[in-house]
């Protein structure tokens, strides 16, 4: 009963905060020069949530959108992005200094949004695979169905944006309808993770890699690295007072076929060398003033997903 009521007015003190800071922009609105809008992208169940409620969701200064928003599609198709004008539009009228959103769905368009919303940047999330899969397999139960909808998609579905033919060619090669759980969700990691190196987000300067473990071990070096690729303030350490480990490093034992395991490997050490060296919580973190204007952008597969 205790766990409920604190449960009850932890939404209550959520709700009179945004509300507060609704009020706040709209007294003292941001200078529209200076605004920013960050979009956050990866595959699901890569601590996204996390860094939306229990950091971005405190700065007074931010208007917080989750993957269901003004900014999306009525249902059935309540995940995408509206028409990008649309979006642009609708987020030009804000008054917030910060605005963030979270079209995880459109992580494989996640180069046309940039180039489409006016001074907006991106984070590029990942998480260790094991975990991921993990938390996919106890969140979800249709990733058996989810690979299939990336070869053979249903109106409107989102499964396929992003996904090339080289990757259609890997998923059919495993693909069966009695396939594992585990296999399809680490296939599933997989493809999604790969849009990273495949669409060229690895050379834009408008996004920036972010690794789960980095912003739960070191949090206040990873949201300061965070802050200053978005050229705003940080807003101090009581952002970061909700950060918590508890997902981290389960070890769990997943029953996942040797080739597809080493995919996921492969996949997972080439993330983990990019973000050493200029991920948000490498050694040579994004910096905002080396953001160049938004501009179209292209890539090709690696040797990885050849």
């Amino acid at each position: 009963m205790a766990k409920k009521q604190l449960t009850f007015w932890g939404r209550v003190g959520r709700r009179a905060w945004r509300n507060w800071k609704v009020t706040r922009a709209f007294v003292a609105p941001a200078d529209p020069k200076k605004k920013r809008v960050l979009f956050i992208f990866g595959h699901q169940r890569s601590g996204t949530t996390m860094l939306i409620v229990n950091v971005l969701e405190w700065d007074p200064r931010a208007r917080v959108y989750g993957e269901q928003s003004a900014l999306t599609l009525p249902p059935p198709h309540r995940l995408r992005l509206r028409p990008l004008p649309e979006v642009a539009e609708i987020i030009s009228r804000y008054p917030e200094a910060l605005v963030v959103a979270k079209p995880l769905v459109e992580s494989g368009r996640a180069a046309e949004i940039l180039g489409a919303v006016p001074n907006s940047r991106g984070i590029w999330f990942f998480r260790d695979f094991i975990d991921n899969i993990d938390s996919q397999i106890h969140r979800f139960h249709r990733q058996v169905d989810d690979l299939r909808l990336m070869l053979h998609p249903d109106e409107g579905d989102w499964r396929h944006v992003g996904v090339s033919e080289e990757q259609k060619e890997l998923i059919r090669r495993y693909f069966k309808p009695d396939m594992s759980r585990e296999d399809a969700a680490a296939l599933l990691w997989y493809v999604r993770s790969s849009f990273y190196y495949l669409h060229g987000l690895d050379r834009m300067p408008e996004m920036a890699l972010l690794r789960y473990e980095d912003i739960t071990s070191r949090p206040a070096e990873v949201v300061r690295n965070l802050y200053r690729f978005l050229d705003l303030d940080y807003p101090g350490d009581a952002l970061i007072r909700q950060i918590h480990t508890r997902s981290v490093g389960k070890k769990v034992t997943l029953a996942l076929s040797p080739e597809i395991r080493a995919l996921c490997v492969e996949l997972q050490n080439r993330l983990e060398e990019s973000n050493a060296d200029h991920g948000l919580g490498g050694r040579n973190p994004a910096a905002g003033t080396a953001i160049a204007p938004s501009a179209a952008h292209s890539g090709t597969l690696s040797s990885h997903q050849r």
